[in-house]
């Protein structure tokens, strides 16, 4: 609490003169009343009034002004008893009307007073001290016994928050009852919190509770606060509280050094504790609460380090204990047996049925109603994109679309034409690019030509801005491919069950969790909670082989028939087998099972061929055999701003790169004619 907060209450030099003024006007108060009402009071008390009564042996309290409450007296008698077991000599309190007070130094010397008297009329009390008193206490604390006033406090209040200081004082105590309210445990408690939070801030706290005014104890609580410096225990911290009729009230004072060294929570508002009734009458568990609410400003380094040692021993302290040792290996174990066979049943229900296969076996050709997306669909059931590329090519195979390229300012830049919408038919109205026509398009390919067609429009042609618009095309696309599999009998659309044993594991191992927390073994319980919980969540959800029975034994066709295609590729330069309708069909092929690399060469020995044999004609046939895949391809090798967005063209564009100028060549067209093209015109 910094020093600006505390200043919006009574604190600082603003308590002691406040204080100061409230005493001045009582005591101008009482000059007044004594010299309205002295004469008659006197003329009518000195005619029966006698020097002093005679003293009753264990009799400390003598009232005879009554300004003393029973439970005062109580109080009063209790307290006066104590000081006096503790050697601290008579104590008396003496009260009467003004006239018929006797003189304080007569009446203590003949009583033999040698501890403390205190006499008093209205709300005005007067100090007296025996030797043996004197003797028991330092010159400090007589010093503040004597000093002390009742104020603008009641005399009830005063005498008996006097008494209770000396008392404390005498046995060394920091926490004066001057209301009885503390039993022994209470008492204990609030010393305890007192010496605690002097040894946090290195000054003396003091506790000081009163019997506070009616309805306003904490009026009382504030004159009644001696921790501004106004006496020798200046240098101290006091909280002081009052008590009246089931309600509490407080105020905080200390010295101007002290200020920011500490801060308080609820019930307090900063220094002051406004009046408030005890929850369920419990005084005393209200007041320990308003004293355990005043504690040190917080330091968050120290307050780290505290909260780490204090982890540190509690771990220190938990790991010693052979039981509780035993216990958190068992359960850790236990947790990661059974997370680990989890793992691996699962591993085991994704692997797919086994067939036998041999690197001899070749077939002539993939099944007659597998395209080139549905078979890398198949070799790779989790890879769409490259199954979604495989039809694009494939509608620029069948010359539905077209790949080019244009300059601008920018640098070149790449996109695709649509060049026909023949979808039911199946074929290209501009034969010149037809390169598959006897193999006609799946429904996956269809679908993805309809829906190229209505995102080109009218103009008919799709910019690199646009494919990032056609992401939702391309993703629906997977998904046909994938439907039109699981409805061939290939692949699995449900690929997740529940496992009813494993469900009973993770709830077991939940229950398990819960009795170790039971037994105090968090450790224990951390670690089956954790597995349980993994493993309950994940056992409705087990995974199964993606491809059917009958989709292995497609795979096998497909691998048989990859390898047939590897070695096919790798053949004579110049020649393409006759089960392939040309090299487009070759190049489709090879890039749905990942032979980039062979595709590569074969076409190069192609080009290479072509471009030797033009001159003597023997090259025409393999140079129109590459029209086709000259269009598809188009500004799409080396350019990587014309590659569609979302699909993976990098491979196959990296793969092929520089062709496009080639077959240009091999076509007879000079590279800058090629160039200057408007983008997606039909070559011929």
């Amino acid at each position: 609490m910094d020093r600006a907060k505390r200043g919006a209450g009574p604190r600082g030099s603003r308590a002691p003169a406040i204080k100061l003024s409230a005493a001045l006007a009582v005591v101008l108060a009482s000059f007044v009343a004594v010299g309205l009402w002295g004469p008659r009071s006197v003329a009518a008390a000195r005619p029966t009034a006698t020097p002093y009564p005679t003293i009753t042996s264990g009799r400390h309290v003598y009232d005879y002004g009554n300004l003393l409450s029973p439970k005062a007296v109580s109080v009063a008698e209790s307290l006066a008893a104590k000081i006096e077991a503790e050697g601290g000599g008579r104590v008396v309190i003496y009260t009467a009307d003004l006239m018929a007070l006797p003189d304080e130094a007569t009446l203590a010397k003949a009583w033999k007073v040698d501890g403390i008297l205190l006499t008093g009329w209205d709300d005005m009390g007067t100090t007296t001290m025996g030797a043996t008193l004197k003797g028991m206490l330092s010159a400090d604390a007589v010093k503040f016994i004597e000093d002390s006033s009742a104020g603008v406090n009641s005399l009830a209040s005063w005498a008996t928050s006097l008494l209770a200081r000396v008392e404390g004082l005498l046995m060394d105590r920091h926490v004066f009852d001057g209301t009885g309210t503390l039993d022994a445990a209470g008492l204990a408690h609030a010393e305890a919190s007192a010496a605690a939070l002097a040894g946090q801030l290195r000054a003396p706290v003091y506790v000081d509770i009163a019997i506070g005014e009616e309805g306003n104890p904490h009026t009382t609580a504030f004159f009644n606060n001696w921790g501004d410096g106004g006496s020798v225990y200046g240098k101290s911290l006091v909280i002081a509280l009052a008590v009246d009729n089931g309600q509490i009230g407080g105020y905080i004072d200390a010295d101007s050094d002290l200020w920011d060294s500490y801060e308080t929570s609820s019930p307090w508002s900063y220094d002051s504790l406004s009046n408030e009734v005890a929850p369920k009458g419990d005084v005393q568990a209200e007041l320990l609460r308003a004293i355990d609410a005043v504690h040190k400003t917080l330091d968050p380094v120290a307050a780290a380090q505290s909260a780490a040692a204090t982890l540190r021993d509690a771990v220190t302290r938990f790991f010693t204990d052979r039981t509780n040792q035993t216990d958190s290996a068992a359960g850790a174990i236990v947790a990661l047996l059974a997370a680990l066979i989890f793992v691996l049943d699962r591993r085991r229900r994704r692997r797919e049925p086994g067939y036998a296969d041999d690197d001899s076996v070749m077939v002539s050709g993939p099944p007659s109603d597998m395209t080139p997306a549905l078979a890398a669909l198949v070799a790779a059931p989790l890879d769409t994109t490259r199954a979604v590329t495989c039809a694009l090519l494939d509608l620029a195979a069948h010359g539905h679309i077209a790949f080019y390229r244009e300059m601008t300012p920018m640098g070149p830049r790449g996109g695709v034409k649509v060049v026909s919408a023949a979808v039911q038919s199946g074929r290209s109205d501009h034969s010149v690019h037809a390169a598959a026509t006897s193999r006609p398009l799946g429904p996956g390919e269809q679908f993805l030509l309809a829906g190229l067609v209505s995102a080109a429009g009218t103009g008919a042609t799709l910019s690199p801005t646009d494919f990032v618009d056609l992401r939702p095309l391309f993703e629906q696309t997977g998904e046909q491919l994938e439907r039109i599999a699981g409805q061939r009998g290939w692949l699995r659309l449900q690929t997740r069950a529940v496992s009813r044993a494993w469900v009973g594991v993770g709830i077991a191992l939940l229950t398990a969790a819960a009795v170790w927390g039971v037994r105090l073994q968090p450790i224990a319980a951390a670690c089956e909670a954790l597995a349980g919980l993994a493993i309950l969540a994940r056992a409705a959800r087990m995974p199964l082989p993606l491809k059917t029975p009958d989709g292995a034994i497609t795979s096998a066709m497909v691998d048989a028939y990859r390898r047939t295609l590897r070695r096919a590729l790798s053949g004579v330069p110049g020649e393409i087998p006759p089960w392939l309708a040309n090299a487009e069909e070759a190049a489709l092929w090879g890039y749905a099972w990942g032979l980039e690399g062979e595709v590569q060469a074969f076409v190069g020995r192609s080009v290479a061929t072509a471009m030797g044999g033009l001159d003597s004609g023997e090259g025409v046939d393999a140079a129109t055999n590459l029209s086709s895949l000259r269009m598809m391809l188009g500004g799409l090798s080396g350019f990587s701003s014309s590659r569609p967005v979302g699909l993976d063209t990098d491979a196959i564009a990296n793969t092929l790169s520089g062709l496009g100028l080639s077959m240009d060549s091999v076509a007879g067209e000079p590279p800058k004619k090629a160039a200057a093209r408007t983008p997606g015109e039909p070559r011929e």
